[in-house]
């Protein structure tokens, strides 16, 4: 059989269609899975950061609280009514104090009640916020336990409040001993019982996942949290392992299990307290928050095929004239869908930061918006500006005014429990610095100074001419400071910290003033393990 040049073409146009059919295919696989591993990110970051929220709004009430019962069990007031022959008038002093440090605390009214009692539950003071309670005699106390064995430095978990008349309030309850003496002997013990609108409170808000359950773990208790009730149900997690997503948080864990379907479950840990808030839901829902986006690639495949199919039907009546345009169109066709891959990529930018926008309304409305205007315009203006940075070098004041901004965005970050003093005089405002030089070392004394010792101090910022000529700009924290071993590492691993918008560390800055001004410049760093630290940036006035 003669083979003309004609169905040679026609062979060669089938091929190009079917070429076509395939990269379209691989194109459309591919987008799919970087779409699922996009949104899969995005879902477990914003799950994650609203349980960061919730779970440091309830540390803050429960560590306070947990602060009155610290104080009672060492105060010397506590000793003399426990060992006093004499208890009464000891009694009516230690009930008298308790009263005025319950009213200074600031979450004074998730109090229910605290009571200190001897060994032998004999002698009781009690304080608390409670409308109805039982005389609290020997036999009524034994009714939340054995105070002999029920001793947990934990909380022990929620029932209804065995002290109160109506016992209608759930109650999450902890039994510490008091010791007295070189030997610790245990002469008495403390109940506190804390009201669980402490944990249903800061919830109240919180964003649940319509195909989610949202877990409380005290002790090896788990309670299902529905319909602001606790309810005790077991949370097994058949066949979990670790998910490959890593957490934003070193604290998070993030787990993948079976039960009937397979599921996700995010923890974040309440502080010190031992208590663990635990979402579930089930990996399928990632696959509905991109459906939409298959539907519309299906279109585009479907449109496709048709296209190739008419094309097929009509390349005999056209072959030799179309031999240009269907090279053309190819080369077309290729290009628009790498352009819809890339956009398929990009929205799932818009879906991430509705998360975030919807998390920070969320904490707006819980916190009665005191401070998220203040926050919202400190991060606009900083990124705006970063946005309009062109220069490597900015004036002494403008490097400021972006640091200024990144310390109220902090403030927030850490609840407030850090302060700033910027002392330069006003004749280094006008020195020229390398843009981004004092952000990261900020940055450095905020999370690994004072956020890892108590979580509250004070940065101070300062500038002085040295005799040499050198302009010397302070950075000090009185956070948990570093010994030589430390600092030297600081200095010379080659290794660096996730900044605020750069991996910037504080050797990557050293080593760029050295580049920019030589060896005399650059970074020192004084520092003393558990008063404070001290960076030095050295460089010139100019």
């Amino acid at each position: 059989m003669k083979i003309t040049h004609h169905s040679i073409k026609v062979r060669l146009t089938f091929v190009t269609i079917a070429f076509t059919l395939l990269i379209t295919l691989t194109i459309v696989a591919v987008s799919l899975f970087q779409l699922q591993q996009a949104a899969r990110t995005s879902l477990l970051q914003s799950v994650e950061f609203n349980l960061h929220i919730a779970t440091g709004l309830i540390n803050a009430d429960i560590q306070n609280l947990d602060r009155l019962r610290t104080v009672a069990s060492i105060h010397p007031l506590t000793f003399d009514f426990l060992l006093a022959d004499n208890y009464a008038r000891p009694g009516t002093v230690l009930h008298s104090q308790l009263t005025e440090y319950m009213a200074q605390n600031p979450s004074v009214s998730f109090l229910r009640r605290l009571i200190v009692m001897d060994y032998d539950l004999t002698r009781r003071v009690q304080v608390g916020i409670f409308a109805d309670r039982i005389p609290v005699r020997p036999h009524v106390l034994y009714m939340v336990g054995d105070f002999h064995t029920d001793i947990h430095p934990q909380w022990l978990g929620i029932a209804y409040d065995p002290y109160a008349i109506s016992g209608s309030e759930p109650i999450i309850y902890k039994i510490s001993q008091i010791r007295h003496g070189r030997d610790a002997q245990t002469i008495g013990y403390i109940y506190i019982a804390l009201s669980t609108v402490a944990i249903l409170s800061p919830l109240s808000g919180y964003p649940f996942l319509e195909q989610g359950n949202l877990y409380l773990t005290v002790g090896n208790t788990n309670y299902r949290i529905e319909d602001n009730r606790f309810i005790e149900m077991p949370l097994t997690f058949y066949n979990a392992r670790p998910a490959r997503n890593i957490p934003l948080n070193a604290t998070t864990e993030i787990t993948t299990f079976t039960n009937g379907r397979r599921y996700i479950a995010v923890s974040s840990p309440i502080g010190n307290t031992g208590l663990v808030l635990t979402q579930t839901f089930p990996s399928g829902i990632i696959l509905d928050e991109i459906f939409l986006m298959v539907r519309i690639l299906l279109v585009i495949c479907l449109g496709v095929t048709i296209l190739a199919f008419i094309i097929g039907r009509s390349v005999n009546q056209m072959a030799r004239e179309t031999e240009a345009l269907m090279e053309d169109r190819l080369e077309n066709e290729k290009k628009k869908h790498e352009l819809e891959y890339k956009m398929l990529q990009n929205q799932v930018n818009p879906h991430f930061l509705y998360n975030t926008l919807n998390s920070i309304k969320w904490m707006a409305s819980i916190q009665n918006a005191t401070g998220i205007v203040e926050m919202t315009v400190s991060l606009s203006r900083l990124l705006m500006s970063v946005a309009k940075i062109n220069k490597t070098m900015v004036p002494l004041t403008r490097e400021l005014g972006l640091l200024e901004d990144y310390f109220v965005i902090s403030r927030y970050r850490f609840g407030g429990s850090i302060t700033t003093e910027i002392n330069v005089p006003e004749e280094f405002l006008d020195s020229m610095i390398p843009i981004f030089t004092l952000q990261p070392i900020a940055e450095n004394a905020i999370i690994h100074g004072i956020a890892a010792s108590s979580g509250v101090g004070t940065i101070t910022i300062g500038a002085s001419l040295q005799e040499d000529g050198l302009l010397e700009i302070t950075i000090e924290d009185n956070g948990i400071g570093m010994d030589e071993e430390t600092v030297r590492k600081l200095l010379e691993d080659e290794s660096d910290n996730q900044g605020l918008f750069n991996k910037v560390g504080i050797r990557n800055v050293h080593a760029r003033l050295q580049y920019e001004y030589g060896p005399d410049c650059g970074i020192r760093i004084e520092s003393e393990p558990g008063k404070f630290t001290r960076v030095i940036v050295l460089i010139p006035r100019g």
